[in-house]
C-alpha cells in the first residue's frame, strides 16, 4: 500500500486519515474517469493518481503511522509505501530520493531542493532525473560526478517520457497529427517546462503556456481568457485528476512514462529482499 501525505486536499478532509483499499486496474479507462480518480477532493491529486494507475491500497495523513493504521483497517497490506517520506520520522527499510538534473543542487541551485549533499547519504538510492533533450539513460561516471553523490549511494539515471494523449472529457486516445486547434499548457506540476518539451517531442505545437503553481490550476482569469479563445488546454493526468476535469470544458491529457522506471523498481525491491523482507 502507498502513504501519502494528501497534499492538495480540500480542509474538511485534513483531519483524518482516509484509506482506500486496493482495486482492479483498468488499463483502458482514463485514470480520472474511475471513481478513486474522482477522490482528489479527500486523497490530493497525486494519491488519486496513484490508486487509480497502479490499483495499489492508498491512505493519506500527514503522520504517515495514522495512514498506516487507516489502511490496515480496509485492506491486507504487508508493505508499505511512503510517497515523499525521506523527511519522515519513521522506521524505513529502503529510501529512493529523486533529483532533478535541471533543478536540484549540485546541479544548480542549492535552495532549490530539500535534499542536499550531506542528507543523501542516508539514501539507499539515487534516481537522476535527466531533461527530455539528454542522451540515453543509464549511469555513468560522468553523471556521478555533476550530481556529487556521496561515495557508496547507489544511483540510476531516469527520464520523463511522453505517453499517450487522450481527450480529458471522454479519455478516449488521440493521435497528435489530428490536433488543429491551437494548444495552451496549463500544467500544474513542478517542472511544466519538461511537459512543455515532451508535448513537443510528441509533435505537438504549443503556443501558450500559462502559469500554474504544483498542484493547482492557473488562476481565474486565465481559466476565463481560455475559454474565450478556440484554443484546447493541454494538461498532465495530476492535472486532469485534480483540477482541470471539473474546470475545462474540454482540452487534452498528456499522459508521462518514466523511462528506466522498471529497472528502477527491480533495484528498490532487490534492495528491500537484501534488507529482510520477505520474497513473496
Amino acid at each position: 500500500g502507498v502513504l501519502g501525505r494528501g497534499y492538495g486536499r480540500r480542509e474538511l478532509h485534513r483531519g483524518s486519515p482516509v484509506a482506500v483499499p486496493a482495486s482492479t486496474r483498468s488499463t483502458e479507462q482514463a485514470p480520472w474517469l474511475t471513481k478513486v480518480g474522482r477522490q482528489a477532493s479527500s486523497l490530493g491529486d497525486e494519491p488519486a493518481l496513484i490508486a487509480a494507475t497502479t490499483g495499489c491500497a492508498v491512505a493519506v495523513h500527514p503522520d504517515r503511522a495514522r495512514a498506516a493504521t487507516s489502511l490496515l483497517a480496509v485492506d491486507d497490506v504487508d508493505l508499505f509505501i511512503l510517497d515523499d517520506g525521506f523527511q519522515t520520522p519513521v522506521q524505513r527499510q529502503f529510501d529512493v530520493v529523486s533529483i532533478d538534473f535541471l533543478r536540484d543542487p549540485p546541479f544548480a541551485n542549492i535552495d532549490a531542493t530539500r535534499e542536499g549533499a550531506k542528507s543523501l547519504e542516508r539514501a539507499s538510492l539515487v534516481a537522476i532525473i535527466l531533461p527530455p533533450e539528454s542522451g540515453p539513460s543509464g549511469v555513468s561516471v560522468g553523471s556521478r560526478d555533476v550530481a556529487g553523490l556521496p561515495e557508496g549511494v547507489g544511483s540510476i539515471s531516469i527520464r520523463r517520457r511522453a505517453g499517450t494523449l487522450r481527450a480529458l472529457k471522454t479519455g478516449r486516445k488521440v493521435d497528435a497529427q489530428d490536433i488543429r486547434k491551437p494548444l495552451w499548457l496549463a500544467a500544474g506540476v513542478g517542472q511544466p517546462k519538461s511537459v512543455e518539451a515532451l508535448g513537443t517531442e510528441l509533435g505537438l505545437t504549443i503556443s501558450r503556456v500559462l502559469n500554474a503553481r504544483d498542484h493547482r490550476a492557473p488562476h481565474g482569469g486565465l481559466l476565463e481568457e481560455l475559454g474565450a479563445s478556440d484554443a484546447l488546454a493541454l494538461v498532465t493526468e495530476k492535472d486532469a485528476v485534480g483540477w482541470a476535469h471539473a474546470l475545462l470544458a474540454d482540452g487534452l491529457v498528456l499522459a508521462l512514462e518514466i523511462e528506466n522506471g522498471r529497472e528502477l523498481a527491480t533495484q528498490a525491491l532487490d534492495g528491500l529482499l537484501r534488507h529482510g523482507m520477505k520474497n513473496p
